[in-house]
């Protein structure tokens, strides 16, 4: 499982427009799914990602996406805080396969909190 998602303190419209400025490649279609579906539309004929696949819905002022595919690990704080301009942001996620955690909280357009821990010895 890779879990992680990030999310944002802006409307999603803003933040999807936020995110197609920010990564060129983030989009190659969308559709309104429902949750239960998600990976399912994300996945070729052949079982394999068409690409990232990102869950996106609206809670409490916050702008949530979801990363069913991994696609948005390990990306450096400075790169989300130029998606995050000057609204609040947090990154949050790991991949028990590898396994790795990673988090990183923007507020105000400063980076409040950076961790990534990937541990060399992968024996568990």
């Amino acid at each position: 499982m890779n879990p992680s998602y990030f999310r944002i303190k802006v409307d999603l419209e803003s933040a999807i427009s936020r995110l197609e400025g920010w990564n060129k490649k983030a989009f190659f279609e969308k559709k309104q799914v429902e949750y239960s579906n998600a990976v399912k539309e994300a996945l070729d004929e052949n079982g394999q990602w068409k690409g990232s696949c990102l869950y996106a819905y609206e809670n409490e002022g916050w702008s949530v996406f979801e990363d069913l595919s991994g696609f948005y690990t390990s990306i450096p704080a400075e790169s989300w805080q130029s998606l995050a301009g000057d609204s609040d942001l947090v990154v949050a996620g790991y991949n028990d396969a590898m396994p790795y955690g990673e988090m990183i909280v923007i507020q105000g357009g400063e980076v409040h909190k950076e961790f990534w821990d990937y541990p060399e010895d992968n024996d568990l």
